[in-house]
Formats: C-alpha cells, sequence, structure tokens
C-alpha cells in the first residue's frame, strides 16, 4: 500500500501542490478499492503477480484439492457398488442356508420319491435365485461379470451353468498412489471356474532370432546395458541397451569385434556360443560393463585366459509367448553348418524333425576331378548316417549344392538344406570348396503331434481340437478358446506351459486325446498314468479290498485276477495287468492301456486268442473295476467288448472328470443326487457346498473389511480437504480483521486528502502577503 504524500510548505507553485494532493487522493482511492475488493472476495490477491509464490503455492493445493475432489467422488460411487453387492451377496448367504437344509433333509434315506422330488424342486428354486442374484446390475454395470460388459455373467445352459465373465478386477483410484478393488468376481463369490488344469510338462521353447529378451531366463528378461568383448588385448563395448531380440544382440556382437578381429555369434537351442577368428590368437572373453548383467544373463560372460575356444553359453531358458512357434516347444532338429571360404557361400543342413536320432549325420566335401559345376552327385548311406557330395571346387556354387541334397529323396526325406541366412545378404551364388567333415548335432525332443489334436468333454457334449492349422501357442489358445467348450485356455504363470480351465458349473470336465499324443505331449491329459487312484471319482479314490479285486477273462477262458491293494496310480493297475505272470502267453496275452481316444482304461487281446468272451467281472463284491471305469456303475460285469481290426477291446469309462468347485455345482450335484436318492452322493454335494459356502463367506467378510476401509479412505480424504484448504486460505485468504483496520485507516486518509485540497483551493494572493 503506498504511503501518504506530504504538501510541501516551501514556494512551490499552486499547480505542483494540487498535482500531489491529486496523485495523493488517486492512491488512497486505489487502495481503497483493493482493500474492499479483497474484503468483498475475501482473497488477498486476484493476480498472480500481486504476489507470485503464494499464487504458486494456491495454484499448487488448488490442483491437489481438485484431484482429492475425484478421489471422493470415486469413493462415494463405488461404496455404492460395494453396497449393493454387499446386499447381493447377503441375500445369496439366505438361499445357501436355505438349500442346505433341503438337502440334510434328504441324506437321512427315509424321504419318498415324492418328497425326495419337492425338496429337489427348492434346491432348484434357489439355483435359479442364485443365478439371477449373480446377473444382478448397479448403475447399469453387472456387479459379478468382472470386467466383462454387455453380457450377463450367468447363464443358464440345460442342467448347467456357464459363467461368461472373467476374472478381471476393476480397480479405482482411491487416494494418490492408492488403487483399490471396486469388484467381486463371480469366480470369486460363487466359484464359476474351476481351478487351472496344470500342464504337467515342461514346454521350453526353442530359442530363435525373434525371441524376446524379455522372455529369457523365466521371464526375467535380461539386464539393459552394455558388454565387452574382447581378445585379450583389444575391448569392444557393445552396447545392448536397445536391443529387443536375440537377433538384435547377435547382430551388434558381430558388428562390433574388437578391432582388426572377427566374432560369429552360433545360436543354439538353449543359448548362444561365442566364437572368434582363430588366425589373430588372443584369449576371447566377454566381460559386463561396470555393475552390469547383461552378459551373465545371456549365458555368455567368460573371464578365463581360455584362448581362442569358442564361448559355449548356458541354457537362457526363454518363457513360453504367444508367438512361440509349435515346433520348437518339445524340442529342437539337429542341424549342422557348412561354411567356405569367400562369400554368399554358407550352408545349412537342418533336420525335418525334433530328436537326437538325427544327430550324427556327416557332411563330406570331395573332388574327384569327375563332376563339373552343376552336375554334382549326392550318395546317402542311411545306415552309415553320412553324406557324401562331389562338387568342383570353386566353381560350384552353394545354389547347386543345394539343388543337389534337396533333389536326393533318400535324404530330403530326413533333411532339408538351407542357404546360411546368418551370413549377411548370402545368395547361394558363392563358390564352395572341400573342406572338413561336418557332422548334425543339437536334436532333442519329439515332434509335437498337432495332427490329430485333443479331445474336450464337458457336459454332454464332446468336442474334438483340430490343431492342424495352428502355428503358434497363440493358434493353440485361440482354437481351444473359440471351440465353444466352455473353457479358458491360457499361458501358466511361470511361461512353461498350458492351463485349461472350466467355466461350466454342474458338469463333468475332461481332456483327451483323439488318437495321437497331443493332449500327453501338452500335459494336459486329465486320465493319465501318473493320475493318483485317490483323486478319480471326484476325490472318492478306488476302494480296494485288500484282496482280488477283478477278474479279467481273457479270450482262453483263463482268468487274471488283479489285486490293487499296491496300487497308487493308473500306472500301477496297468502294470498289474500287464506284467501278472499269468499274463505273458503272447497269443492269449491281455494288454492293458490308456485309451487311444478320450480316456479310461483300454483291455484289448486277440481276436484269435480264443472263443470265449473278453469281459471284467467283481470279485467278492468290490467296488474296485467299476471306480476304475472298468464295469459300468452298478453292475457286475463290464460291457460286451468290441471287436474290429482282428482285436477284441473294453474302453473304460474317464474315471477322472474334473469340476467347477462351486456354489453351482454343489447345489446342481445336490438336486441330482437327491432325486435318484444317491446317498453318497448327497453327502459329498453337502461337503462340496460347505467347502464352497466357507469360501463364500470370506469373500463376505473381505468384501466388509474393503467398505470399513472406504470408510476410513473417505475420512481421511476429509481431513486432507480441510488440512489443504487451510493451507491455501493462508496462502491467498485475506485477514479480515486486519484489511478493515486497513480499510477505516484508508478512507481517514482519503477524507484528510479531499479537505486539505478543498483547502488550498480557496487561498489567494492575500494569505502570502
Amino acid at each position: 500500500m503506498s504511503s501518504i504524500i506530504p504538501v510541501s510548505t516551501s514556494r512551490v507553485s499552486s499547480l505542483l501542490v494540487t498535482q500531489s494532493l491529486l496523485s495523493q487522493i488517486q492512491s488512497n482511492e486505489s487502495d481503497l478499492l483493493k482493500i474492499q475488493n479483497q474484503i468483498s472476495t475475501g482473497q488477498r490477491i486476484s493476480l498472480g503477480s500481486e504476489d507470485a509464490p503464494a499464487a504458486l503455492r494456491a495454484i499448487g493445493l488448488q490442483n491437489l484439492l481438485d484431484r482429492k475432489s475425484q478421489f471422493k467422488t470415486n469413493l462415494q460411487t463405488n461404496q455404492a457398488y460395494l453396497g449393493a453387492t454387499d446386499t447381493a451377496l447377503a441375500n445369496a448367504s439366505s438361499l445357501l442356508a436355505s438349500a442346505r437344509g433341503v438337502a440334510v433333509s434328504a441324506a437321512d434315506g427315509t424321504s419318498d420319491a415324492t418328497q425326495r422330488g419337492a425338496a429337489a424342486d427348492q434346491i432348484g428354486n434357489a439355483l435359479q435365485q442364485l443365478v439371477s442374484i449373480g446377473n444382478q446390475q448397479f448403475n447399469g454395470r453387472y456387479l459379478f461379470a468382472g470386467s466383462k460388459p454387455g453380457q450377463p455373467p450367468f447363464e443358464l445352459v440345460g442342467n448347467y451353468v456357464r459363467y461368461n465373465g472373467n476374472d478381471q478386477q476393476l480397480p479405482s483410484i482411491a487416494d494418490l498412489n492408492n488403487l483399490f478393488s471396486t469388484n467381486v468376481t463371480g469366480n470369486q463369490a460363487f466359484g464359476a471356474i474351476s481351478t487351472p488344469l496344470q500342464g504337467s510338462v515342461d514346454l521350453n521353447p526353442i530359442l530363435t532370432r525373434d525371441t524376446k529378451l524379455s522372455t529369457l531366463n523365466g521371464g526375467a528378461g535380461i539386464a539393459k546395458g552394455s558388454i565387452t568383448v574382447t581378445d585379450g588385448v583389444n575391448p569392444s563395448v557393445v552396447d545392448l541397451s536397445h536391443a529387443d531380440t536375440l537377433g538384435d544382440v547377435i547382430d551388434a556382437i558381430e558388428r562390433n569385434p574388437p578391432a582388426g578381429r572377427s566374432v560369429k555369434v552360433d545360436l543354439t537351442a538353449g543359448g548362444l556360443n561365442v566364437s572368434i577368428d582363430s588366425a589373430g590368437g588372443g584369449n576371447l572373453a566377454v566381460l559386463e560393463v561396470g555393475s552390469g548383467s547383461a552378459a551373465r544373463d545371456l549365458g555368455i560372460a567368460r573371464k578365463t585366459n581360455s584362448g581362442v575356444t569358442p564361448i559355449v553359453g548356458s541354457d537362457i531358458n526363454p518363457q513360453l509367448s504367444l508367438a512361440t512357434p509349435l515346433s520348437g516347444i518339445l524340442g529342437s532338429r539337429s542341424s549342422a553348418k557348412i561354411t567356405s571360404a569367400g562369400a554368399n557361400n554358407d550352408l545349412l543342413v537342418v533336420a525335418k524333425k525334433n530328436g537326437a536320432a538325427y544327430d550324427g549325420l556327416q557332411i563330406n566335401f570331395v573332388d574327384d576331378g569327375t563332376v563339373t559345376a552343376g552336375n554334382e552327385q549326392v550318395t546317402y548311406d542311411s545306415n552309415a548316417h553320412s553324406v557324401t557330395v562331389k562338387i568342383q571346387t570353386g566353381a560350384t556354387s552353394a545354389n547347386q549344392i543345394r539343388t543337389a541334397l534337396n533333389g536326393t529323396a533318400t535324404f530330403a526325406a530326413d533333411y532339408e538344406t538351407q542357404i546360411d541366412a546368418h551370413e549377411t545378404s548370402n545368395s547361394g551364388n558363392g563358390a564352395v570348396a572341400i573342406g572338413p567333415t561336418v557332422t548334425t548335432s543339437g536334436g532333442s525332443g519329439s515332434d509335437f503331434d498337432q495332427a490329430r489334436g485333443l479331445t474336450i468333454v464337458n457336459g454332454d457334449q464332446t468336442y474334438q481340437i483340430d490343431l492342424s492349422n495352428a502355428k503358434t501357442i497363440e493358434d493353440v489358445l485361440n482354437t481351444i478358446n473359440g471351440a465353444g467348450a466352455s473353457v479358458l485356455a491360457e499361458i501358466n504363470s511361470t511361461g512353461n506351459g498350458l492351463n485349461i480351465r472350466s467355466r461350466l458349473s454342474g458338469a463333468d470336465f475332461s481332456i483327451g486325446e483323439n488318437g495321437g499324443q497331443t493332449a500327453s505331449q501338452l500335459g494336459l491329459r486329465t486320465f493319465s498314468a501318473t493320475t493318483n487312484l485317490d483323486d478319480l471319482n471326484h476325490g472318492l479314490g478306488v476302494h480296494a479290498s485288500g484282496g482280488p479285486d477283478f477278474a479279467i477273462q481273457r479270450k482262453d477262458n483263463s482268468q487274471l485276477q488283479i489285486n490293487l491293494s499296491s496300487a497308487k496310480t493308473i500306472g500301477d493297475v496297468l502294470n498289474l495287468i500287464n506284467n501278472d505272470p499269468n499274463n505273458q502267453n503272447l497269443s492269449n496275452r491281455v494288454t492293458a492301456s490308456l485309451n487311444a481316444s478320450g480316456n479310461g482304461i483300454s483291455l484289448s487281446a486277440s481276436s484269435g486268442g480264443g472263443t470265449n468272451p473278453l469281459v471284467v467281472t467283481k470279485i467278492g463284491g468290490s467296488q474296485a473295476a467299476e471306480d476304475l471305469g472298468l464295469i459300468p456303475v452298478g453292475a457286475n460285469a463290464s460291457a460286451a467288448a468290441t471287436i474290429g481290426g482282428g482285436v477284441d477291446s473294453i474302453n473304460g469309462r474317464d474315471a477322472n472328470p474334473q469340476e467347477v468347485a462351486g456354489l453351482f455345482t454343489s447345489l446342481l450335484r445336490a438336486k441330482t443326487a437327491v432325486l435318484s436318492n444317491d446317498l453318497p452322493q448327497i453327502h459329498r454335494s453337502l461337503s462340496t457346498l460347505d467347502t464352497a459356502t466357507n469360501s463364500f463367506n470370506a469373500v463376505q467378510a473381505e468384501l466388509g473389511a474393503r467398505q470399513q476401509n472406504v470408510d476410513a479412505l473417505q475420512t481421511q480424504l476429509t481431513n486432507d480437504t480441510t488440512s489443504l484448504t487451510d493451507q491455501k486460505s493462508q496462502a491467498i485468504d485475506t485477514d479480515i480483521a486486519a484489511s478493515i483496520t486497513d480499510l477505516l485507516s484508508r478512507q481517514s486518509a482519503l477524507q484528510a486528502a479531499l479537505k486539505l485540497t478543498a483547502q488550498i483551493s480557496q487561498l489567494s494572493i492575500l494569505n502570502y502577503l
């Protein structure tokens, strides 16, 4: 605020005095206007230029206040969703208690058919109401659909309930750097998706130039940074910070060798091999730069003085990805590189199938002066595992050798010759010279049997999954998920296999073969040699008697009596049958194996082994053969064997179906068991219902805790808003008491200035005489 301008008492002109007084009046009026604005608006400044530091503080505080206001709105909105969810779960809880009571009343074995029918109807009504609760909406959003909009999450499909939602959480911002989940998924609340059927096979994909660095080392990737490649004298720093794939790494290393040297990086199925030209001598090493770990992460770090011996990299264990080719998930193909001096002449011989059986092929180039370029001769000896190519040294090109080898039918049946794309701009037109014998190596595993696919049974439907056109893991997942089998297929969390989950409650779910090995190779077959007997029949297991449990009548009318007391797995059962001392006559032998299609145990025997039927019968009332699926439920003997192709076969049923463990499955099983008066199944369904209800109650408790947390967050936001508002007020708001005092002072100053001006305007020359 400006000060009071004094009036000069010396001899000055009237004009100067008048101008000084007018300036004083204008200053006072300006100050009065400013003070009046401060009092009327409540703000000390109206423009940032009036107090720049305070204005900056106020802007920052206002931004925080705006964000806190939005957070508070988020919490209020999501508290409403959580409240609606809590109400829905409370209604469901009452339904479950009622349905359980009905099932318990039917489990005493005294109810007649009419009473059981009425009880089943009550359970069915509770099930329908539970589906309706699961499909409740609030403000247009399905409460239990996860992140999937536009479709009711639960759907009655025949005698089953299908979940169309997903398992995704919907996060919301509760405060700065504070996310909280705003929903409960249908799977969390009701148990709508089965536990993952985890692939039991480690699918370890082979490395390619396109392998992403982020998938290496089990998904940990490699540290971004640089490595040093040295021959012991001349170090070369190779920047890998921008590398995305192994191809980028290989190219970067080969483009930046130690001065005057050449470095080659070969890609194997599991790692990298680094070599340096031998002519220059020295000690090849790959070192870290500073505290980095890129060389170790790539498996090629070496400090020792090993001369020019190539660095053989360790396994860098890539994860599965959607782009992983199926040709490389179960092993690798044997190969050999043939290099010649000069350019455009490197060749690669690659086996057409995975497996170590293709290792050890010796490849020789000879020049005996009998052939000319373009007329190469190939001799392939599969027994000696060698191939000899007669060439004209210095004239025969790599392309001509490739044509000759691939044109030899016996060789081309097992191997393919390619122009090595790793040699820069390799056209294959360069001349090839004779050299040392090259031997194929690196083959492992086996080929993926995708031609026949696999079989998924879910509910009353069987789905044949055709993978014949699949090229990558993504193709496999899309084919399975798009088959309409009500399953979810995905890469597992560790990236070394596949998981499949069912979303059809109340249904038996299984994965089996379609005449091949696809399901077993993926580790997804639900009935295998390693399946524990205790897991069969939804965990009811196999009831062995302690003595002979069942008899297999052979075609020659002799019997095999099988005692399962020592068996723990399906494989043990197969071994007991196949290794039975009375089952070693080849002409009448009964062979036990897994069904070639679907699941179950298969018993087969030559149709010419006798005139009697192949049949399985119980011994002493033992339920074991029934539990294994060899005898129909409630029967004493197996169904008649099928005859075809000179073989009699008994194909047992799948005794290890999977299911969605949840409320809907328990109620559906209970309804069916009550109708059929199946007391063991009623008791089982009550047990699974109790387990599912405990999980349901835990979700309710967690939801209550979440609501309490939201209340606490709302209180905290209110306190934060009050504090921030106070800080903003201190920065820019008016001190009313001080401003009023100042206003009165300015008014007095203005009045004095006006009075003095009036007096001065009345002066004449007489006042100065």
